[in-house]
């Protein structure tokens, strides 16, 4: 497709291109070979080395093989975010299968889908979860193997010849209401992201890479291979269980060099630093999956050191990553800068991936216009798991002679001067929160499903730069009888029916959903959700202590809602992890008191942060008594 509106980068020297027509087994065999001492994983059940590491791969591999032959097929992995988790992953590759890694975050409705689509006959758990396993199989068939029983078997690699082009991971994307979507990577798409953040990073052994994301989607590949094909470490955290206030320890700590998360996850860790040059052995943050800011920009600069840089990856599960912006220390170019000079471009194109924009009719667009993204390539996904109609739709070939395929990705764009590429997101109703892609019919659906919904619409709004939030717009049915539908309603038959990270954090009620000319909602039209919400059931309880009113106004703040009760429940009231976290500092610095953000968890109404609070400032007395004192007739706000 030559023409306007694309631009390629060559491959860079230091990840061979010959290695991409080798598995990815044989080239973890290299590096164990090279060191088998050498650290491979660092986490919760402590360190690995490449030898240890390989042996427990070849008896899952070994397990595998006895139970199922050597056909190509996919193998379900249950398994704490840990090493044992990484084992059972080259196992599966060692053997020419395809792992489908099952989050244990997500909802049993949810695994029991994606087992059911991927028809995966063979799930692996460890010990944690082997009879939540079984429950899964069940419906399916599946037999359950208990990775803590196979220790015993031969730890020699089985020997197998695996094509760098067989599947070796299916990456399940969005489906929270069983409509669930599986990208198949193969071998040399999964080295390929790889080693774009080696050549990027200039991984090397030695080096110690954050492992954040859940090893079920295609994000994780750079943290776990970029680790294992070039002799460095990679260090699992499950921010989920720790919590985004653990984060900041955590690298310090475990003095990680090269840092991949989700940029909403970087902003709220830079945030809670104070001023001053942190972590001196990281050299690398790579941030993605939602747009980065200016602002972001200058947190890292006042709080990163100066041989550190960060960088900004476009990316997905079906074209992998396409684009990179590296940003250093100096002065930020304009050109570096969006049209509305708040946001980064998606950066320069990386090596094998050609970048173009065409318009409906497949036409590459004009210099400076907007187009959607396009991505050709030798090295995408193989397709969809058993979806022929996405795949007609997304990926298609290119004229006999050019290398590679063509994929659609759905987003729009449009090329700046230096061949910068400007992310204008979705053509569609999909689009990100915070790092994970979110499909509003899906949760349209679910919003729809609940008692007294009539209409529904979802939407990812950013009313203040860097603060997304997923709103759902409500019809409600109208009835003579019966009580009033409430927000507090649907929040909570929603997050019934979706898991907790695809929940909305607001309800609007309208009388009517906007209509475009073509009968479609018109998502341009919806408003910003009102700071006021809509009540049935009276006016908030209001503070009692000047400690309740100056945490309510946190709240308030955070969360953008005016009308806060102290006695309503943070969850119910949109609260997410990373609200916590912000909340928690803030009511922190106010107070001079330590409050992690964990104590939302046992405290979480402003009335139970407020006793908390009391009890670090009077530091004798214990939460109860403060309640007692409470609730005994402490003087009012105003007081």
């Amino acid at each position: 497709m030559p023409g306007a509106g694309r631009d390629r980068a060559d491959v860079a020297p230091g990840f061979p291109h010959a290695w991409f027509d080798r598995p990815i087994a044989d080239l973890f065999g290299d590096q164990v070979r090279r060191d088998p001492d050498a650290l491979a994983v660092q986490g919760a059940r402590g360190a690995v080395a490449y030898g240890d590491l390989a042996a427990s791969a070849h008896r899952i591999a070994h397990a595998v093989l006895a139970a199922r032959g050597p056909d190509s097929e996919p193998i379900a992995l249950l398994f704490e975010h840990d090493a044992p988790v990484l084992a059972a992953i080259l196992g599966v590759l060692e053997v020419g299968k395809a792992y489908v890694a099952l989050d244990p975050h997500f909802a049993d409705a949810r695994l029991t889908a994606i087992l059911a689509d991927s028809q995966a006959p063979l799930v692996i758990a460890d010990a944690a979860h082997r009879e939540r396993a079984r429950a899964l199989a069940r419906p399916s068939g599946a037999t359950v193997l208990d990775a803590e029983e196979l220790d015993a078997g031969s730890a020699d690699p089985v020997g197998l010849a695996v094509s760098p082009r067989a599947p070796g991971c299916i990456a399940y994307t969005s489906g929270s209401t069983g409509d669930a979507k599986g990208v198949v990577g193969d071998h040399r798409s999964i080295s390929h992201r790889a080693m774009v953040l080696i050549n990027t990073a200039r991984v090397r052994p030695g080096d110690r890479l954050s492992l954040m994301e859940s090893v079920g989607v295609g994000g994780s590949f750079r943290g776990v291979f970029g680790a294992f094909l070039s002799g460095a470490a990679t260090f699992p955290l499950d921010v989920r269980a720790a919590g985004a206030a653990a984060i900041a320890p955590w690298l310090a700590r475990e003095r990680i060099t090269i840092c991949m998360t989700a940029s909403s996850i970087f902003r709220h860790v830079a945030a809670a630093l104070p001023e001053g040059r942190h972590f001196p052995d990281l050299r690398y943050i790579g941030v993605g999956r939602e747009p980065v800011l200016r602002s972001d920009v200058e947190l890292f600069r006042s709080r990163f050191s100066p041989g550190c840089v960060l960088v900004n990856v476009m990316g997905s599960a079906e074209a992998g990553t396409m684009r990179e912006l590296v940003v250093g220390h100096s002065a930020l170019p304009d050109e570096d800068l969006g049209p509305d000079g708040h946001s980064l471009p998606a950066g320069h194109a990386v090596a094998d991936k050609e970048v173009l924009l065409l318009d409906d009719d497949g036409r590459p667009v004009p210099p400076g216009e907007i187009g959607e993204i396009v991505v050709r390539s030798d090295f995408l996904a193989r397709g969809y798991w058993r979806r022929p109609d996405l795949d007609a739709a997304v990926f298609s070939p290119v004229a006999p002679g050019s290398p590679g395929r063509v994929c659609r990705t759905g987003d729009l764009g449009r090329l700046l001067p230096g061949a910068l590429l400007m992310h204008l997101g979705r053509k569609d109703t999909r689009a990100k929160l915070r790092g994970r892609f979110v499909d509003a019919s899906e949760i349209e659906a679910a919003l729809v499903a609940c008692a007294g919904v009539q209409a529904a619409a979802a939407v990812v709004r950013e009313d203040r730069p860097g603060d997304q939030r997923l709103v759902a717009y409500v019809v409600p049915q109208k009835t003579a009888e019966g009580p009033a539908l409430t927000p507090g309603d649907v929040l909570r038959a929603a997050r019934a029916r979706l898991d907790a990270s695809l929940a909305p954090s607001a309800v609007v009620f309208l009388d009517a959903l906007p209509l475009a000319p073509n009968g479609k909602i018109d998502r341009r039209a919806l408003p910003a959700p009102p700071r006021m919400r809509v009540r049935s059931d009276g006016p908030p309880a209001g503070p009692r202590t000047r400690i309740e009113a100056e945490v309510l106004r946190v709240w308030a703040d955070v969360l953008a809602l005016d009308d806060i009760g102290v006695q309503e429940h943070f969850v119910e009231l949109g609260g997410t992890s990373l609200v916590a976290g912000r909340i928690a500092t803030l009511v922190s610095e106010r107070f001079g008191v330590d409050l992690p953000a964990r104590e939302l968890l046992d405290a979480p109404t402003v009335a139970d942060m407020a006793v908390v609070v009391t009890a670090r400032l009077l530091g004798r007395l214990d939460p109860e008594a403060v309640e007692r004192g409470l609730a005994g007739g402490e003087a009012s706000a105003g007081g």
